[in-house]
């Protein structure tokens, strides 16, 4: 059981101020998040802090947030000593699982630990063969892949264990953005596994690998996705979001 890092938690909703203060002042990276809390730290995450409004579950202010890497051993050793939980143990589904606890100053401590996975599975209405063949057929791809009203422009691809692969993608407002990797196993019709990277990465970005499964499912396969691993909470959330899109871009192309 140990320490991953500490952060301290700063209560505001002024959040582009708090993007040019702390990026532009102070020369800290990041700045993303969620709507509801920014993210920012040096490029090797030695040194955080958040700026957050209230808590969107917990509804008390955390003042610092401690990741742990047993969360549920914190939690029973908490309770062991009779220390005041403010928010239960809960897996929260931007990819934590935390819990708040009082200490003896007074101070709320956020006690988190983050999944590091994102792992989803749907049933498609059609064979194994025909699921899989629209993740390696470049044509079948460009027509569905990527998150709602995500397009992809263009796309380096060939799904040969071994290959690499690279896709221009355009999101509904902003600037186009890349990603790509290396295609690790491809064994049609029910696996398939490659390395994801940005090619324009945000600071908590890492390269990831993705792994689907297919099996014959009674209505027609079962598709299993998991992507590991990430470095924070809201990167797993972005990805989790991303992909739950993603795979119901697929069902509606495959009726």
């Amino acid at each position: 059981m140990g320490v991953r890092r500490i952060k301290p938690n700063i209560l505001s909703d002024r959040f582009d101020e708090s993007r040019a203060f702390y990026n532009d002042v102070i020369g800290l990276d990041g700045g993303g998040g969620l709507d509801w809390i920014l993210f920012f730290g040096t490029e090797q995450r030695e040194v955080q802090l958040s700026v957050m409004k209230l808590d969107i579950r917990a509804n008390v202010h955390p003042d610092v947030s401690i990741e742990v890497d047993d969360v549920d051993a914190v939690y029973d050793r908490a309770r062991t000593a009779d220390a005041e939980i403010v928010y239960p143990l809960t897996d929260e589904e931007w990819g934590v699982r935390r819990f708040f606890v009082r200490d003896p100053n007074g101070a709320v401590i956020n006690v988190t630990e983050h999944q590091e996975r994102v792992h989803l599975e749907k049933v498609l209405a059609a064979p194994p063969e025909r699921v899989f063949a629209a993740f390696v057929d470049p044509e079948q791809l460009r027509n569905w892949w990527g998150p709602a009203a995500f397009t992809v422009q263009d796309l380096q691809f060939d799904a040969v264990e071994g290959a690499d692969y690279r896709l221009t993608m355009k999101p509904p407002t902003g600037d186009v953005f890349h990603i790509g990797g290396t295609f690790l196993a491809v064994e049609a019709p029910s696996r398939l596994a490659h390395t994801f990277a940005y090619e324009e990465p945000d600071a908590d970005d890492q390269e990831t690998v993705v792994t689907l499964t297919f099996e014959e499912a009674d209505s027609g396969t079962r598709i299993i996705l998991d992507q590991a691993s990430f470095r924070t909470a809201a990167r797993w959330q972005l990805h989790r979001q991303g992909w739950t899109e993603t795979l119901e871009r697929l069902e509606r192309f495959l009726r």
